[in-house]
């Protein structure tokens, strides 16, 4: 098996008995629907998965495991399409802001491009 399977393997099994992976995975896709970089670097995520792969004997480097973090995401559905950013806009806006970025602006940048009025709405209101 290489790294990227390996990698997915384990993502997998710890999203099926851990909440606290769950959650981390719903922010990640949040932030990836914005093309955002999802700063993995040295997180605990990363760290694990790293650690496991070693214990397994696969020398994957941190990059190898953020690639395929975020192939997992992409390929499991885990991106946020437009309708859940804004059915969640409160968690979107608060999960943007801890990832240091301007929320509001992302949201009415994203709003206006869709030209929902809706959206544009809860946007401007943010």
């Amino acid at each position: 098996m290489n790294t990227k399977q390996e990698a997915h393997t384990i993502i997998k099994t710890c999203l099926e008995t851990n909440s606290s992976w769950v959650e981390t995975f719903n922010e990640l896709g949040c932030v990836l629907a914005f093309d955002l970089d999802p700063m993995l670097q040295g997180s605990a995520t990363v760290d694990f998965i790293v650690k496991d792969l070693w214990d397994k004997g696969i020398r994957a480097t941190q990059d190898e495991v953020i690639k395929s973090i975020c192939s997992y995401i992409i390929e499991n559905d885990y991106v946020w399409s437009i309708e859940t950013i804004f059915k969640n806009h409160a968690y979107t806006a608060k999960t943007l802001e801890d990832f240091g970025e301007d929320s509001k602006a992302l949201l009415i940048d994203l709003a206006e491009d869709s030209g929902d009025d809706n959206y544009k709405k809860m946007a401007a209101n943010n």
